[in-house]
């Protein structure tokens, strides 16, 4: 028995390669894994108590081999291909998606369905339903430097809710969170920097989830934190500007000192500093207002990000 607990998540590769992942809350028995060694013809079949298993099947070459997943309401068997399926013990309903090749569903009272890649069904549907188009990542070239991850996609026409899912691997086999939002939009707690996956897909008004998008994306936390100190140097004033970068400590950075609060027209625009600090001498009264961006060359890229624009008013020396 393998029973997945919130936010945790298991994958399975059997020897030939192929892999069945559970996401959380999902109770697994794994009822026959056998091997007959007259005709090397090879039996496994696994029982979906509760939650949701995904396969991603070795085709099989012998007529005698089988691959089943089972619930308490259908058999859902396979030859080689991708697709989920899942169980719902408070509605007694089970689900099927397929996203490649073609899946044998058979449900007690109904028969059997063939549903081929594109398609999803339930104990509930007389027949395959297409699946929902994936959607669209907005801004996929964004890197992730907010103190969260936050994922936006574009709308699917049908959707009645989202699961986004968030993997060390692009095949989700190392899945490490997922959440289910009504809009498509989802956030996830601070990672630590590197390279991952998210996976997104709508689902409709069958709880059937649709084809999925999957994108590679960077995640570079980059807290930028400011402060100002003021001082005398005889009869001047100094303003010394601070900045902490504690996630980029090879970072340059561009300081910004405006009269506007979008930062146009600066009336200094310092690039290539290296240090934590610039000072200033003796600014004229008035309101002010100063950013400082951060500076990154990392993998070949540059990363860059502001910190948030700080006022400062200089009153008249009396």
């Amino acid at each position: 028995m393998i029973e997945t607990g919130a936010r945790s998540f298991v994958s399975l590769r059997l020897p030939d390669n192929t892999a069945i992942s559970l996401p959380p809350g999902t109770r697994v028995r794994v009822e026959r894994l056998r091997r007959t060694l007259l005709a090397q013809s090879v039996e496994r079949r696994f029982v979906v108590q509760k939650g949701q298993a995904s396969g991603i099947v070795t085709p099989m070459t012998d007529p005698h081999s089988t691959f089943e997943f089972l619930t308490p309401r259908a058999i859902t068997s396979v030859r080689g291909t991708r697709f989920r399926t899942s169980y719902d013990p408070a509605s007694g309903a089970t689900k099927v998606e397929v996203s490649e090749g073609k899946v044998a569903f058979r449900e007690a009272r109904e028969g059997e369905q063939s549903v081929a890649a594109g398609f999803g069904t339930s104990d509930a549907l007389a027949a395959p339903v297409p699946l929902l188009a994936p959607p669209d990542l907005a801004s996929p070239d964004r890197s992730q430097t907010g103190e969260k991850l936050a994922f936006v996609a574009r709308p699917v026409a049908g959707a009645a809710r989202y699961r986004f899912q968030i993997a060390r691997d692009a095949g989700f086999l190392d899945v490490l969170d997922e959440a289910y939002a009504p809009t498509p939009q989802a956030e996830f707690p601070d990672l630590p920097r590197g390279t991952y996956f998210v996976r997104l897909a709508a689902i409709d008004d069958h709880d059937l989830e649709g084809l999925a998008s999957t994108y590679s994306f960077e995640r570079r936390r980059s807290r930028l934190r400011t402060s100002l100190e003021e001082s005398r140097a005889g009869r001047y004033r100094q303003f010394l500007f601070r900045w902490q970068a504690p996630d980029a400590p090879n970072a340059s950075f561009r300081f910004q000192l405006s009269r506007g609060a979008d930062g146009s027209a600066p009336l200094v625009d310092q690039t290539g500093l290296t240090g934590d600090a610039f000072v200033i001498t003796d600014l004229a009264a008035g309101t002010y207002y100063w950013r400082v961006m951060s500076i990154e060359a990392a993998d070949g890229q540059v990363y860059t990000k502001w910190s948030s624009t700080n006022e400062l008013r200089v009153g008249t020396v009396k």
